[in-house]
């Protein structure tokens, strides 16, 4: 009787123990293993229910790896009475879960009192993963700043083939079984802190699955790092999920000086914008028999949004250099402009160009606390500035302006974490101040844009310089507070809307991730950089923004065609009387026309094999460098356009440019539908326009280019006696 009941006591408890199996099952909750686990038909998601951090992901049998450091989420918060911040570890409070979405809150304690509460969200769709932290609440004399997941994906060396793909310096690969590979962190930036301002993207990958993650909240932080040796590097990407601007942090000011930090009465500034990041998972994403980088930068490049504009894509635009306060004579006045872009029209064949003229107000560039209301009288003054203007159609040009600063007033000039109004540095002999953008529009900005396109009748075009310089600046006014996301969507955004109104669309200084989609064209760029993992360069910037903006160069010469070609650059140049036309014409034929053609291609491959590189761009294009030769070819529709010092481009149906830097024999395939018996061809000078010697040979257009020396090809006599 004794052993019946205890096999019947023992095959209850045994019921009881399946049963809350699968109850555990059912809630995703897998008491043996600590998961909580997340289904599609393309994706398993296991994260763990110690910790609320991925633990691996499951795509069709092939796994990357989620948190693998040990490390919990860090939570930052502020006690503000006695002012002082904390970094907290935080695990799971409670878990709540449907089969493609977890619920996890996460409760911060100090010193067992209660400081706050956030919610981790992750949400499963198809083999994406988006990760948010909502719900953010706090108690009384606390406040939370940020949570940190700095390893969300990884993968091992240990486990065969393991990469990553970062857009540092315009790209890299870093292979971990390459011996220059090695263990770093990548740092916070002295102005930007983990923000991803470039390009908040990394991808990790085996031969078999990629993970492409994209940090879409502006200030949220991208975390990338390689960590181990000996065989074991580990590559992992993660988030910095910020509520609050740390107001206890030292910042550079950008003003020479040192970082400044805040103080009991700093605010911590609410961001404003709920903090995200997605991670898509897929293995041969394009087909083309191979997983590799290029399959992540495909899927975040689909979705990226197309440029604001197609305006400026056939444009030849530059800058004029007019006056700095410190110098005694202008570097051009407006005569000497009209001479430039008179030059420049008859050497371009009149290509559409936009001059952008520079320290035109006050006493120059930067002077003044610039404003639009006073025109530089040595370079002229207004009557001859307003006669510049009158004569751009005469050009194909729409000569428009370099700008960037405000009439002075305190009231809207940002304030430094120490409450402090911000000044920054001396630019050419006169301190420049930051303005809270949001505040500024608030009250004064659209009274200025209106001013500007009355007085000046500006159309199409306008440069404000240093707008997208610092996307994200923060104003620590008491009074006004705005974080860097505040000042960027009801300031800077509104003044790029507001202008866009009124038919203008603005260009700026600096390419930056929150301007994708805002600004068609930004005169500097990135390219060319140094990995600090000891990777290789790919060209992972180019893929992704392609056809969503052209922006500059990086840390290399703007004439070195290879190098914009290959990082997707197309720099605005600075020109004054005394440039060299050489210079310009070379810049433009060597690098603008052939930049113009197939910029906006998609990457469809990219190869590299030793000092040799092939992107292949859609349909039957591409660009090819050989880095040891220094030699390079650039193919449109299967037929090559450019390479080897020289250009032999079409201008459009019934024109094609040709140019060699060196001089050298030019054979060009006549069209097929164009006459060989109609053809003209003329050599281009500043003053005149010449015919120029040319033979047929095997239906090519053959002829022997002189160095330097521009030469179009006509269909016919009559569209080249239009041509001046």
């Amino acid at each position: 009787m004794k052993r019946q009941n205890f096999r019947f006591i023992f095959l209850v408890i045994l019921l009881n123990i399946s049963l809350l199996k699968l109850s555990a099952q059912k809630n995703g909750l897998l008491a043996s293993h600590g998961f909580i686990t997340l289904k599609s038909d393309k994706l398993i998601l296991n994260i763990s229910s110690r910790t609320g951090l991925p633990y691996n992901y499951n795509l069709k049998g092939n796994i990357i790896w989620g948190e693998d450091s040990g490390r919990k989420i860090q939570a930052v918060i502020c006690r503000l009475h006695p002012r002082n911040y904390f970094s907290v570890p935080v695990v799971p409070s409670t878990i709540k879960r449907t089969a493609t979405e977890a619920d996890i809150l996460f409760n911060v304690a100090y010193e067992n009192n209660m400081a706050a509460a956030f919610h981790i969200k992750y949400i499963l769709q198809n083999a994406s993963v988006m990760i948010t932290m909502e719900q953010v609440t706090e108690q009384m004399g606390y406040e939370l700043i940020e949570a940190s997941m700095p390893d969300l994906a990884t993968v091992r060396q240990e486990n065969g083939t393991a990469w990553l793909a970062h857009g540092l310096g315009g790209g890299a690969m870093v292979n971990l079984n390459n011996k220059a590979v090695h263990a770093f962190t990548l740092p916070d930036d002295e102005y930007f802190g983990s923000i991803g301002y470039v390009l908040p993207v990394a991808i990790v990958g085996t031969a078999k699955a990629v993970c492409a993650m994209e940090v879409s909240a502006f200030m949220d932080g991208t975390k990338i790092e390689i960590a181990g040796g000996d065989h074991h590097l580990h590559a992992r990407i993660g988030t910095v999920q910020v509520y609050r601007v740390h107001g206890g942090r030292a910042y550079n000011m950008n003003d020479g000086n040192d970082a400044v930090a805040g103080n009991e009465s700093t605010p911590n500034l609410l961001v404003g914008q709920i903090s995200r990041c997605r991670l898509d998972f897929a293995g041969d994403y394009d087909s083309n028999g191979k997983v590799d980088w290029l399959d992540g930068a495909k899927i975040i490049a689909e979705r990226m949004p197309p440029s604001p504009t197609k305006y400026y894509n056939d444009k030849f635009i530059y800058l004029i250099g007019g006056k700095y306060k410190l110098e005694k004579e202008p570097r051009t006045t407006f005569a000497q402009s009209e001479q430039l872009i008179k030059d420049i029209a008859m050497l371009t064949d009149f290509a559409p160009q936009v001059p952008l003229i520079s320290g035109w107000v006050y006493d120059g560039q930067d002077t003044g606390f610039p404003s639009e209301d006073s025109v530089n009288e040595t370079l002229g003054g207004y009557q001859a500035l307003k006669h510049l203007l009158s004569q751009e159609a005469k050009y194909n040009a729409n000569i428009s302006f370099n700008t960037n600063s405000t009439l002075f007033d305190t009231a809207f000039i940002a304030r430094r974490p120490d409450g402090k109004i911000w000044r920054s540095r001396d630019w050419d002999g006169e301190y420049s101040y930051i303005v809270g953008m949001a505040k500024y529009m608030k009250q004064w900005g659209a009274k200025r844009i209106d001013y500007m396109t009355d007085r000046y009748k500006i159309h199409d075009a306008l440069l404000i310089d240093a707008m997208s310089w610092f996307a994200i600046r923060n104003d620590w006014d008491i009074n006004h507070p705005a974080s860097g996301y505040k000042n960027l969507t009801d300031g800077k955004f509104r003044i790029i809307d507001e202008f866009e109104k009124r038919g203008v669309h603005v260009i700026s200084e600096q390419l930056r991730y929150p301007f994708i989609g805002k600004l068609a064209v930004t005169a500097d760029g990135t390219g060319n950089g140094t990995c600090p993992f000891g990777g290789e360069p790919i060209p992972l910037v180019a893929a992704i923004y392609r056809k969503s903006a052209i922006w500059g160069t990086g840390d290399f010469s703007r004439n070195d065609q290879q190098r914009n070609l290959f990082w997707n650059c197309r720099s605005i140049q600075w020109y004054v009387n005394a440039s060299d036309r050489i210079s310009i014409t070379d810049f433009y034929y060597l690098t603008v026309l052939p930049f113009n053609r197939v910029h906006d291609l998609t990457i469809e491959s990219y190869n590299r094999d030793g000092f040799h590189t092939l992107i292949g761009l859609g349909p039957g294009s591409s660009i090819e460098n050989d880095w040891m030769s220094q030699d390079y070819s650039i193919k449109l529709n299967g037929v090559e356009i450019a390479g080897h010092g020289a250009t032999f481009c079409p201008l459009d149906n019934n024109r094609i440019a040709c140019y060699s830097r060196s001089g050298q024999e030019i054979a060009v395939d006549l069209p097929k539908d164009w006459n060989a018996d109609s053809l003209a061809v003329r050599a281009l000078f500043i003053d005149h326009r010449e015919p120029f010697h040319y033979e047929i040979e095997n239906k090519k257009i053959v002829m022997n280019a002189p160095a330097a020396t521009p030469i179009i090809i006509y269909r016919n006599a009559a569209i080249a006696d239009k041509q001046h």
